[in-house]
């Protein structure tokens, strides 16, 4: 990313606190920052396991942090991260619909060009396991992701599964500059209508195609242990269907 901003900050007004005062702020500090630990953990597993209840948790483990904070700034920050998750919950929400009604069902089918002007379709991989990762240049979570999806690429090239980058920039040069930099060995193809067809509204999203051509996962966003998640998801399919060598 290139760009430029400016900004000002300005002192207001210095305050002297008492030592009672400093070690009360201290103590609550670090009890907001300890659950604040807590709820990330929490998170990172609801998302992982599609566990609801351990969102409750994590809900219920800041509301708590809260009630014990008199520090008034403390509050306000407290109050801002209760407002994020209510935002969570809702994106939560929406993802477990978007699986619900695509999981097992059948994939659409789609037709494009890669980056090199290769023509693919999802018919020329029936009988593989497909993997479909959508990214854009400037998001950060898809460039953390990317290498985990490199990595299950170099894992599974002599097997029958598909990796396949989607990418949606608009300006194919911000394509072709990820695919170079990171040195992606397998096709990236040119989105097109394929994020409508497959309603893909968070980024990066990972979509797993089975053998038959049904949706069998879904990761949206920054999913922790991508690269497990995955290789156990194509590890399944392929058991299932006699082709895995039992790695």
């Amino acid at each position: 990313m290139r760009g430029k901003q400016t900004g000002i900050t300005e002192l207001k007004a210095v305050k002297e606190r008492d030592p009672v005062w400093i070690r009360q702020l201290a103590e609550q500090a670090d009890h907001f920052l300890l659950a604040g630990k807590t709820y990330r953990n929490l998170i990172a597993r609801a998302q992982r396991e599609r566990n609801s209840a351990l969102l409750a948790e994590a809900e219920s483990t800041l509301k708590k942090a809260r009630d014990k904070i008199t520090v008034p700034f403390l509050r306000v920050e407290a109050d801002d991260a209760l407002k994020t998750h209510q935002s969570l919950l809702k994106a939560y929400d929406d993802e477990e619909k978007h699986r619900v009604a695509v999981i097992s069902k059948p994939a659409a089918k789609w037709k494009t060009k890669d980056l090199a002007g290769k023509t693919h379709a999802l018919a020329d991989y029936r009988g593989k396991v497909v993997i479909l990762d959508f990214w854009y240049r400037r998001c950060a979570y898809c460039l953390k992701a990317m290498p985990q999806v490199a990595r299950i690429a170099r894992e599974f090239k002599d097997e029958p599964v598909a990796v396949l980058g989607v990418n949606v920039d608009e300006v194919e040069t911000d394509a072709r500059f990820v695919v170079d930099k990171l040195k992606l060995l397998y096709p990236v193809l040119k989105a097109g209508e394929l994020p409508t067809t497959y309603e893909v509204s968070a980024y990066p999203t990972l979509i797993v195609i089975d053998q038959t051509g049904k949706v069998h996962s879904v990761y949206e966003g920054c999913v922790p242990n991508l690269h497990e998640e995955v290789t156990k998801a194509i590890r399944a399919l392929l058991t299932s269907s006699g082709t895995s060598p039992g790695r």
